[in-house]
């Protein structure tokens, strides 16, 4: 990536800020791994994920973060990109110059990143109606967000249709 142009484009590099965006008086933080300025006053938001790129296509972590920047710090980005370690696969959604210079590294194309973003700021919105309205809806589609949950004694998924099993289930009778 480097050598395709992005060396020249870049002015600058940020790592690892923390961002907050305020949605319907919700908190939402996140922290980014790179972010680079570029030389057309965009930027670049980079993700380094330890394993595959599975899944990345769908992700809206940049999304969000992108529409945090927008809304925050009034910078506007071009794209943003996972780096998975496990699959050393490039998983990216790029518009303008940040496409020209780098769409040759993606695995997969992405929706557009207006689109994504949209998503994004619905999907922060509908989880700050939750919040608000103490409704607390699991996530039963992702597999992954029950290994990193603080509340599986609250959590009933296993009774849930659909829920699945859970590791508790082995001391059920």
């Amino acid at each position: 990536m480097e050598d395709a142009g992005l060396a020249r484009a870049r002015i600058g590099q940020k790592r690892e800020e923390k961002l907050t965006l305020t949605v319907g008086g919700i908190p939402f933080s996140g922290r980014y791994d790179r972010l680079d300025m570029l030389q057309d006053g965009t930027a670049l938001i980079f993700d380094y994920k330890t394993g595959r790129g599975n899944g990345l296509s769908r992700s809206l972590q940049l999304a969000a973060y992108t529409a945090a920047l927008k809304e925050t710090v009034s910078v506007e980005v071009s794209g943003y990109i996972f780096l998975s370690q496990g699959d050393t696969g490039v998983t990216a959604t790029l518009e303008g110059n940040a496409a020209e210079m780098l769409g040759r590294w993606a695995k997969k194309k992405q929706k557009k990143l207006k689109d994504m973003i949209a998503t994004a700021t619905s999907a922060m919105e509908e989880m700050a109606l939750s919040i608000s309205g103490s409704r607390f809806i699991p996530n039963y589609e992702n597999e992954q967000a029950c290994r990193f949950c603080d509340l599986h004694g609250l959590c009933r998924k296993s009774e849930s249709a659909g829920g699945g099993g859970s590791d508790d289930d082995r001391f059920d009778d």
